[in-house]
């Protein structure tokens, strides 16, 4: 199966003279090559770690006569995540935002007033994809997997949540699938949502681009941690001479590492201000990998060249 190749401004590397910066395709200084004849999955999706993340502590919400909410848990698992309307089925913050979605590795619980008219609502991140067995004063709810959980909840209720297995679709623990795609977004390009996995049975997208602002986002809970910037000079890619790029891309557990705070849901306003970005990336379907972008300076709005590397497990 061929790339969707880079579109270059010259065969034999960057432009210097143009005052265009064009980033190198796969196989090149360094950037791994996709393998040929790459298989699709059969599974509907990858599942990313989500599969191989270890069972959860039971969880307890004890809810007061004031509606205020209580945690028991031993460990870090639990984080808050603010007050909420629950409205039409969409949840919004106080600023009548959307609650973002996360990866596939993380679950987020809502728990409501129990009335028959929309209302306040209390929102938990829990950090775990796999399914999910919860409890409301001794009776059984239901059985959650991925990845947003809406309660509503009487004053004086406990909600107790338990690990209930991993994900329905498990492989055996091995090497990951390898998924290398490239992509180039301006002004004219299609399309502007793309799936990082989509040569490994991907289903849902994890980059947008907006022909109108030339924003490049993580979509769909897509994360990006690990930022580093590099600017061409004298058409090298990477000011530090010597330095070849692979000693620059990070490997799958070096991601893996990243503290959970330190993932971000969209680039800062500095973030890509450089000529070339590498981060780390959490892919909608739990997937680590990394991105290379490149940034085309001299189109309005501006253009990226994106290479992705992802471990699809």
């Amino acid at each position: 199966m061929l790339l969707s190749l880079f579109v270059l401004m010259a065969c034999g590397g960057p432009s210097v003279d143009s005052g265009t910066f064009v980033p190198p395709k796969a196989g090149e200084r360094g950037l791994p090559k996709q393998i040929a004849k790459t298989q699709r999955s059969s599974r509907s999706a990858p599942m990313g770690h989500v599969a191989y993340q270890t069972p959860i502590l039971p969880i307890k919400f004890s809810i007061d006569s004031d509606f205020n909410i209580a945690v028991t848990y031993e460990g870090r698992i639990v984080t808050p995540l603010g007050t909420f309307e629950l409205s039409g089925g969409a949840v919004k913050d106080r600023q009548n935002q959307a609650l973002r979605a996360e990866p596939a590795d993380v679950t987020q619980m809502i728990i409501c007033r129990d009335v028959r008219t929309d209302g306040d609502c209390q929102g938990y991140r829990i950090d775990t994809g796999r399914k999910l067995h919860i409890v409301m004063d001794g009776r059984f709810v239901q059985d959650i997997e991925r990845n947003r959980i809406i309660l509503r909840a009487k004053a004086g209720s406990t909600i107790t949540v338990t690990d209930n297995g991993p994900p329905r679709k498990v492989v055996p623990h091995g090497p990951a699938r390898i998924d290398i795609e490239e992509f180039e977004f301006t002004s004219t390009s299609e399309p502007i949502e793309v799936d990082l996995e989509r040569r490994q049975g991907g289903t849902t997208p994890d980059l947008s681009y907006s022909h109108l602002t030339g924003e490049l986002a993580p979509i769909n809970g897509t994360r990006i941690a690990g930022i580093k910037k590099y600017r061409e000079k004298k058409g090298r890619w990477l000011r530090a001479p010597g330095i070849q790029l692979q000693d620059k891309l990070p490997g799958e557990y070096e991601c893996l590492k990243i503290q959970r705070d330190a993932w971000q849901h969209r680039f800062g306003p500095k973030d890509l201000v450089a000529d070339t970005v590498i981060a780390c990336v959490k892919t909608a379907e739990g997937d680590l990998g990394y991105l290379v972008i490149g940034r085309d300076r001299a189109q309005k709005p501006v253009a990226y060249y994106v290479y992705s590397y992802t471990w699809v497990r």
